[in-house]
């Protein structure tokens, strides 16, 4: 399995617990946008997520001030 399919994965057993889920931090090692964010957030959405990005207050690593919020639609 790959780790796109792994991330989405994840995020979607998650929601049988929660009602949204925070992604943070959005960027990979060498603090560029991970490759995996936009082909995550179009499978969820086509799974029936609502996915966006949202700007934050804080910094977890460099240039990282953005975490991918996702609910359920309903």
């Amino acid at each position: 399995m790959n780790l796109f399919w792994m991330i989405l994965n994840l995020i979607i057993v998650a929601f049988g617990f929660l009602r949204q889920n925070r992604i943070f931090p959005l960027l990979d090692l060498s603090h560029q946008t991970s490759i995996h964010l936009e082909p995550v957030i179009q499978a969820l959405e086509r799974a029936g997520f609502k996915a966006h990005i949202e700007e934050v207050n804080y910094e977890f690593q460099i240039g990282a001030n953005q975490m991918l919020r996702v609910q359920h639609q309903n």
